[in-house]
């Protein structure tokens, strides 16, 4: 009889083979030409898709000898994945999944929370012998939880563990991940310069090209393009799949028709040039800014990738035009049509009648192998001679041109596709015979197939781990540092220099963000072209003294005219400590604030001036009128209107200096619309009011009898303007409509103040100060005032307070002769 359990297994293992059948289906729908049961399906380079192919032979491999239903699961989180178009790489998913092959039960249908427990104690104590390892452990463990194990138990493939990462496990792994962190990246900020000064060497020699003993450069054609990729990364923060994917028409020139003096700039700097390239995890094309100094650089590099691609590119044309036809140079010309032996194929794949011998017998003996049912032979022509007796291979092996041309052709558009797969994650996408690294291999691959520059190409000219110089069997060229002997310290040992391609990305957010004083970490982000700014931090490779450095507070430059009132205060301080005086702080309103020129305080950006005042030490801000005294830094201003509007101009908080042309003309400038927009504003009213076009006719003719009689004309209507702004406070509380009531106190403001800059008795260099304690940076706290009676009425309740308690009176200290508290001196001043 059949346990409770066995059952529960059959239905796990009937609803894992129904989900494999409905994936089988959808695939076959979605993706014909992908076989389900195969163990590689190339969706990338089948159907041009975003996502990257997948190969089933390492999760395989780590289910070997287990049950079927661990390599079943894969295939189904594959298909689901791929059909759902995202995401673009399958492989963190699944290395989430091969997690389970640890600890793996019997089946896949018998996983309980113990053995998920058990793997996580696992992953921990891996974690803790290779801390590099935690963050992504901390990232399988959390695709386990959130995204695998769910849609097994959705499927009916496993139970409803309801796992979750334990809180413990999460919090040492994400230690772990941060002190790793921290020292990768303090050994990266120690190094980073190191690697840029040993780039630099080899820059110069690539200009010097110098040779070996035999007389041949010792930078191969390779090792120049990489060093071309590197100085493309250092004119704008790039990822290497950026340039990688640029086409030689991504470099943008823009004129400066800025007017210059003559001798001013040179011609470099009147041009700005933008590198065009593709955005890296998820972000746009954009243009990138080219630094000035990497002009004349970027210039030279891209002529040298432009050579070095020369015949690819000619390749790439002739193929897009003549898709079925194979290109022969005009020596070989002669050849097309005819049956083809083994020479005359070398000559063919070699687009040059004097081929390689070794090279040419390879490339001949591998094809004619793989077309041995089209092989006819044909004696040779000296059949009667001597020498035939001892001849071995009497007869001479053909294939027919059409058999040729169709083989070749088909290797050719497979190398043109194959140009595209800059990296295992990015493809070039644009007008192929235009990708600016098409490169043509000399030393290795056949010139007949266009070819091109991949990253790894590249960073095995750049840098070599440890783990490629063990693998004997296949031994990689040396790095260009190592034939060039550029080294640089590494943990206090001399080693062969080496650079990331990731590094100049790193060295020019850094640069930004110590010497661009006047980038924000937005613009930087931007330059780079990052989505995220939170991501700016990975690249920030300054020492953390230089941070704090930069952090700190400025020191306030205190104003030449207050320079003398602090070393009073200083002085006092001084006789308090050695006379045991005590001293009292005397408040006087409104009192005069001394400060320094208009331009000191508008220039500034950091280093705010400064001003005392009876409030203490106050930061100046200066506004579209003059100057603003309310602390911004400690409490916004909720009366400002980005300089835009006329609200700063009655603000109680603010003052304009005489002198000072532009705020100067601002306010006359604001005072002429104010004006204007009032005089409209009146001719509307009367308008409206004598076309009896009004919702309330009755209102409106109060209203407009709270202004004047009828019967206005234009100079009337002047006059009235004239005489509502300059007695503006006797109307203040009659007028209805608040909008026009405001800009008649903002107009009667402005006017007063054009007054006195106009008036020749007013010095030059005065503060000129609209006194009015309701307007401030809180207008709320004026309309709460006015809903309870208005300031009149609060001091009329605070003197009944006063009067019903007058303990709480305010007294005034006042100042008293307290002379008699100082010791006498005994000495009388002789000696």
């Amino acid at each position: 009889m059949d346990t409770p359990d066995n059952i529960e297994v059959v239905r796990r293992r009937n609803a894992l083979n129904a989900w494999c059948h409905d994936q089988k289906r959808r695939m076959a729908l979605r993706f014909p030409l992908i076989e389900f049961e195969a163990n590689h399906w190339p969706i990338m380079k089948l159907y041009n898709s975003d996502q990257r192919d997948f190969y089933f032979d390492e999760p395989f491999a780590d289910f070997d000898g287990k049950d079927i239903s661990y390599r079943d699961a894969i295939r189904c989180l594959v298909a689901e994945m791929m059909i759902a178009g995202r995401p673009r790489v399958f492989e963190p998913y699944i290395a989430a999944y091969r997690l389970l092959s640890r600890k793996a039960e019997n089946s896949l249908f018998e996983l309980t929370l113990k053995t998920l427990r058990q793997i996580e104690a696992d992953v921990l104590i891996d974690a803790r012998q290779h801390a590099a390892s935690a963050k992504r452990y901390k990232s399988l463990l959390t695709s386990l939880e959130v995204h695998l194990l769910p849609q097994l138990a959705a499927r009916g493939v496993i139970s409803r563990l309801n796992f979750i990462v334990s809180a413990d496990v999460k919090a040492e792994l994400q230690q772990a991940t941060l002190s790793h962190a921290r020292q990768r990246s303090a050994k990266q900020g120690e190094e980073l310069d190191r690697k840029l000064e040993a780039f630099n060497e080899a820059f110069n020699a690539l200009i010097a090209n110098p040779l070996d003993h035999d007389g041949r450069p010792l930078l191969s054609a390779m090792d120049r393009e990489a060093l071309c990729a590197v100085v493309i990364l250092m004119c704008a923060p790039s990822r290497i799949n950026e340039p990688l994917c640029m086409s030689i028409d991504d470099y943008i020139t823009i004129d400066d028709y800025a007017v210059a003096k003559i001798g001013s700039y040179d011609a470099q700097h009147d041009i700005h040039k933008l590198l065009l390239m593709k955005g890296s995890k998820g972000a746009q094309w954009s243009a990138k800014p080219v630094l000035q100094f990497m002009i004349d650089a970027l210039d030279y590099c891209f002529e040298i990738i432009r050579e070095q691609g020369k015949r690819s590119r000619m390749l790439v044309e002739w193929y897009q035009q003549n898709p079925t036809t194979l290109y022969l140079p005009p020596e070989l010309e002669h050849l097309r049509g005819r049956a083809i032996n083994r020479k005359q194929l070398a000559q063919i794949c070699y687009l040059t009648p004097n081929p390689p011998i070794k090279a040419g017998v390879t490339i001949t003996c591998k094809f004619f192998n793989n077309h041995k049912d089209r092989i006819f032979k044909v004696l040779k022509p000296d059949t009667r001679s001597v020498r035939r007796r001892r001849d071995r291979e009497p007869e001479v092996e053909f294939i027919a041109w059409a058999d040729i041309e169709k083989s070749l052709v088909t290797h050719v558009h497979a190398a043109m596709e194959t140009c595209r797969m800059v990296t295992g994650r990015s493809r070039y996408r644009g007008d192929l015979s235009k990708m600016l690294f098409l490169f043509d291999y000399h030393a290795h691959g056949l010139p007949f197939l266009p070819q091109a520059v991949t990253y790894r190409t590249i960073k095995r000219r750049l840098k070599q781990t440890k783990s490629e110089g063990r693998d004997k069997s296949r031994p990689l060229p040396s790095t260009l540092f190592q034939k060039l002997n550029i080294t640089m310290p590494v943990n206090g040992k001399i080693e062969f220099a080496e650079i990331d391609t990731h590094d100049p990305r790193r060295w020019l957010t850094t640069q930004a963000l110590i010497h661009g004083e006047n980038l924000s970490n937005v613009l930087i982000n931007k330059w780079a072209n990052r989505l995220s700014l939170a991501s700016l931090k990975h690249y920030d490779k300054r020492f953390p003294e230089f941070k704090a450095a930069q952090a700190a507070m400025p020191e306030t430059l205190e104003l030449t005219e207050l320079a003398d009132l602090s070393n009073g205060l200083t002085a006092v301080e001084k006789l308090e400590g050695q006379f045991g005086l005590s001293t009292a702080i005397v408040t006087a309103h409104d009192a005069g604030i001394a400060m320094s020129s208009m331009n000191a305080v508008t220039t500034a950006i950091e280093n705010r001036p400064v001003a005392k005042s009876s409030r203490g030490i106050i930061i100046i801000y200066p506004q579209r009128f003059g100057v603003c005294f309310h602390q911004h830094h400690e409490k916004p201003c909720r009366n400002y209107s980005n300089g835009l509007s006329a609200s700063c101009v009655t603000c109680n908080e603010a003052a304009s200096v005489k002198g000072h042309i532009p705020t100067n003309d601002e306010t006359r400038t604001i005072a002429d619309q104010l004006f204007g927009s009032i005089l409209r504003h009146l001719e509307n009213l009367a308008i409206t009011h004598n076309r009896a076009i009004a919702d309330d006719p009755a209102a409106l003719g109060e209203h407009m009898l709270t202004l004047v009689e009828k019967g206005l004309d234009r100079v009337m209507m002047v006059q009235l303007a004239t005489h509502l702004i300059d007695n503006f406070h006797q109307f203040d509380q009659l007028i209805k409509d608040r909008l026009l009531a405001n800009r008649l106190h903002q107009a009667f403001v402005a006017r007063e103040v054009v007054k006195r800059l106009d008036d020749p008795s007013v010095t030059s260099g005065a503060l000129i100060k609209y006194h009015n304690p309701t307007q401030h940076a809180e207008p709320l706290l004026e309309i709460a005032l006015n809903a309870h009676g208005g300031r009149e009425k609060v001091e009329r309740d605070e003197k009944a307070l006063i009067a019903l308690y007058p303990q709480f009176a305010p007294k005034a200290l006042g100042l008293t002769d307290q002379r008699h508290l100082i010791t006498p001196d005994d000495d009388n001043g002789e000696n």
